[in-house]
């Protein structure tokens, strides 16, 4: 029992810490998505159409 639980915990945070740094990663995406469009709109190609740059 005392094996089993210590398992069973260290799966649980395994699992919390996917969770979290799957999270960072999505945010992290999207902050870099958003630079590299309004710095290709401003700086590369002003007359860019925000659907297809």
């Amino acid at each position: 029992m005392d094996i089993l639980a210590t398992e069973a915990l260290m799966l649980k945070i395994t699992v919390l810490f996917g969770a979290v740094m799957s999270s960072f990663n999505s945010g992290v995406n999207s902050l870099s998505t958003l630079v590299s469009l309004d710095i290709y709109k401003q700086i590369i190609n002003p007359k860019a159409d925000a659907m297809f740059p």
